[in-house]
């Protein structure tokens, strides 16, 4: 769960809300590139949230109790997770009356799962006959922290690009491979953007590196 959500889904969030100006002249398996990016590393978050569920059911012997928060908010992060990809089929066209409604519901979906999730891995360390040290709760605190402070960045300069009316969504929020908005051009803001991302894999894989291999010693 903790290479699904801190470290694939959190990344596919960015690229989504930031990262549609960049590369923009640039297919990546026919695709622009950060919806490719952004479906890749979603659907393997949900696949690998699926295979831990399983896993984890077996090893209890399939059983499952409500007695606690951290199973029920984990199985609705997975139920919010499975509907992403089924509403982004069903999703209408770009130029559609009600393609607004998507955009918002595809957005709160994904950013409660997300937080929920998050909330999920800090029920987690403190389930009964968990014995975690305290410093893997400090890095995942870090990581928020980390994610918080990249997402605020990215929001300023986005903010300060910006030169666009108001819209019924932001363009941010569009989910579309081939969006109907014409993307700006990639020297804007494209030094900032590719910094921050090259910065935050770097640290973000650092910390998931360093809370897997802790859980793994003492779990």
């Amino acid at each position: 769960m903790l290479i699904a959500w801190v470290g694939l889904a959190s990344t596919g969030i960015l690229m989504a809300r930031f990262y549609k100006p960049q590369w923009a002249s640039t297919k990546l398996c026919g695709e622009r590139v950060w919806f490719a990016i952004h479906r890749t590393v979603m659907l393997s978050a949900l696949v690998i949230s699926i295979v831990a569920l399983l896993l984890i059911l077996a090893d209890l012997g399939w059983t499952w109790s409500s007695e606690v928060a951290h199973p029920v908010i984990g199985m609705i992060v997975i139920c919010l997770a499975f509907i992403q990809p089924i509403m982004a089929v069903l999703r209408p066209h770009p130029d559609g009356r009600h393609r607004w409604l998507f955009n918002w519901a595809h957005w709160f979906v994904g950013t409660g799962a997300h937080v929920l999730s998050v909330l999920a891995i800090f029920l987690g360390m403190r389930l009964p006959g968990v014995s975690l040290p305290d410093s893997v709760l400090y890095i995942m605190i870090a990581f928020v922290v980390w994610h918080i402070a990249v997402d605020a960045i990215l929001e300023v300069n986005q903010r300060y690009l910006s030169n666009t009316k108001t819209k019924n969504v932001p363009e941010a929020y569009a989910m579309d491979k081939s969006d109907a908005t014409t993307p700006p051009p990639d020297s804007r803001g494209h030094c900032l953007r590719l910094v921050m991302i090259i910065l935050y894999l770097i640290v973000t894989c650092s910390l998931l590196v360093a809370m897997v291999t802790l859980t793994a010693i003492y779990f």
